[in-house]
């Protein structure tokens, strides 16, 4: 009788006080505070045996990442979790579908920092399109980042993202026309150090059977608010196949046949901002 009347009471508060209501507008509220990345959804659901909520159709608009389309997120859940030690704190776990992928991200909160975990085993190109804005790629990959941020800074970035069947469909990038590229395999490791340094432990790109192979070394500085700012310094080992330079004659005009090495590769510095970089082909 006790737990009966325990469950009516709960059950009375929730119907007349309208729980879910004064949460959305809650919601509602902060995100029309958020005017640099308008968001929407269709349907916000309030979960109570794991306490959460669940958005059907969210969507972030162009705006959010200086693109002209909008990104589509049909499913995003977020549930709490058990109470985080480092930092001291709740958690949250969190899903994120679309049409192609999923997404899983636990993460720590305090007053001071938060911490974040991202994986997905099943990452679609097609959920990032939006992102890249003119520049296109196609295929599967794994994700694996870690991050802590403060009120203001990012403390600590580890990034891990993999594929094997990487391709960069025909596409016509600043009046180059580029052909299609089976890149097959890619691999990138970078890890950031200090406040705004994002060091290239490992970026490798094709392999035997790719049009080109490359292996990438170096810095990225990044400039947070307009990241096509950031500054490169950056070596690339590369090697072009036979055919890829039949069908991108013009890539010739800019390698020195001389300065290759032994196996056939270059090596090419690469320094400036990411919107404007400047190359240097280097006698290895």
């Amino acid at each position: 009788m006790i737990c009966f009347s325990v469950i009516a009471l709960l059950y009375g508060f929730i119907s007349n006080f309208s729980l879910e209501t004064k949460i959305e507008s809650l919601v509602d509220s902060n995100l029309k505070k958020i005017r640099r990345c308008p968001i929407s959804y269709k349907k916000l659901t309030l979960s109570y045996i794991f306490p959460g909520l669940s958005f059907r159709n969210l969507e972030l608009d162009g705006a959010c990442f200086k693109g002209s389309d909008g990104l589509m997120l049909n499913n995003v859940e977020t549930t709490l979790g058990f109470p985080s030690f480092s930092p001291l704190g709740p958690s949250l776990n969190t899903t994120i579908k679309d049409k192609y992928s999923l997404v899983n991200i636990s993460s720590a909160h305090s007053v001071s920092s938060h911490k974040i975990r991202i994986e997905s085993n099943k990452l679609n190109s097609k959920t990032f399109d939006s992102l890249l804005n003119d520049f296109k790629v196609e295929g599967l990959f794994k994700l694996t980042s870690v991050s802590e941020l403060t009120k203001k800074n990012l403390k600590s970035l580890l990034i891990n993202l993999k594929s094997n069947n990487l391709v960069i469909p025909s596409q016509t990038i600043n009046s180059f026309d580029i052909p299609k590229l089976d890149v097959k395999n890619f691999s990138l490791i970078a890890e950031l150090s200090g406040k705004d340094n994002l060091n290239i432990k490992k970026f490798v790109v094709g392999d035997e059977r790719s049009p080109l192979r490359a292996n990438i070394e170096g810095k990225v500085t990044l400039n947070t608010r307009r990241i096509q700012n950031s500054e490169l310094d950056l070596n690339i080992v590369v090697k072009f196949s036979e055919q890829f330079l039949e069908s991108f004659g013009i890539i010739s005009l800019f390698l020195d046949s001389s300065k290759q090495d032994e196996n056939g590769f270059y090596t090419i510095n690469v320094k400036g901002p990411l919107s404007r970089p400047k190359h240097t082909v280097i006698k290895k």
